[in-house]
């Protein structure tokens, strides 16, 4: 196994483990493929005061983890994800004044994100996703002002995504995925700079008009918690002759719509996008009841009747 050179000569040679002026300063032993390691972190990892990084990521470590790792305070990078690992994730972890990379998803931790946990200030990454952790998610996750990643996907977080978010300017990668997350999206997460978002399996989540459109952009099914509904309440009136052009307004679903009306005025037409365009004909003045019906692509059906008004050629 990956520990059979463990218990003899000089650790500094042992499979695994770096060292540098004589102390180890790195235990390496991800596993890819196969079963890996066995058994639990023991408290006496604290001993290795001058690690800077453990990866143990890909294994079959059970319990809980060590308080204990709080001492370890030149620790950088904490990487145990894909274990068996279960219990709180410990508040010592905020002792650690340079930890910056955090990754403990796909394990069986359980419990709410501890409040000192905001203190760490120089965290970059920060992956939780596949456990079983509960309660909101804090305002305090905004102090993580270096943060370019975060992922609590996978688990049992209630309540709105804090506004505090908006407060992570290096973001780049977020997702909330797949938990009970319901209410307002902060307008604030418009300006971030994300390339990666997922926010699907939820409850229902709402945005203003710009930031839902900010957020459509990147992950069309960050609202398959609402039901499909036509947000559009009216639409604006015409003018025989003129070019008309407007957009209709749907939220729900996974966002992948397709438009269709009937009883549009001669001369205009509706695309699949629901935009509505054209130039009515001499023959179109007066009012019109228009159907509108939008269909998403898991079958969900809404529709909605408008007056549309046609004024005279002038």
């Amino acid at each position: 196994g990956d520990t059979d050179s463990w218990g003899g000569g000089d650790p500094c040679d042992w499979k695994g483990l770096v060292c540098g002026n004589g102390h180890v300063v790195v235990i390496s032993l991800p596993t890819l493929v196969g079963d890996g390691l066995e058994g639990t972190l023991v408290p006496e990892l604290a001993h290795l005061t001058e690690l800077q990084r453990i990866s143990l990521s890909g294994n079959r470590l059970t319990g809980p983890i060590p308080a204990e790792i709080g001492r370890l305070e030149k620790l950088e990078t904490f990487d145990l994800a894909r274990n068996d690992l279960e219990g709180p994730i410990p508040p010592e972890l905020a002792d650690i004044p340079f930890l910056r990379f955090v990754y403990l998803d796909d394990n069986r931790l359980s419990g709410e994100l501890p409040e000192s946990l905001g203190e760490i200030m120089f965290l970059t990454q920060l992956s939780l996703g596949g456990n079983q952790l509960e309660g909101d998610i804090p305002e305090w996750i905004g102090y993580w002002v270096y943060l370019d990643y975060l992922d609590l996907s996978d688990n049992r977080f209630t309540g709105p995504v804090p506004d505090n978010l908006a407060d992570l300017s290096d973001l780049l990668t977020l997702s909330l995925a797949n938990n009970s997350l319901e209410g307002p999206v902060p307008d604030g997460v418009r300006w971030l700079p994300l390339y990666h978002l997922d926010l699907s399996g939820n409850g229902c989540l709402t945005a203003s008009e710009e930031t839902s459109d900010f957020l459509t952009s990147l992950d069309k099914a960050w609202q398959d918690g609402c039901p499909l509904m036509i947000d559009t309440t009216a639409l604006p009136d015409a003018r025989v002759g003129e070019a008309y052009d407007f957009r209709l307004r749907a939220s729900g679903g996974t966002r992948e719509y397709e438009w269709s009306a009937m009883g549009l005025p001669e001369g205009l037409s509706i695309d699949q996008d629901g935009v509505i365009s054209g130039t009515p004909s001499s023959d179109a003045a007066g009012n019109h009841l228009v159907e509108i019906t939008v269909v998403e692509q898991n079958e969900a059906v809404a529709q909605a009747a408008f007056n549309l008004s046609v004024g005279e050629e002038t």
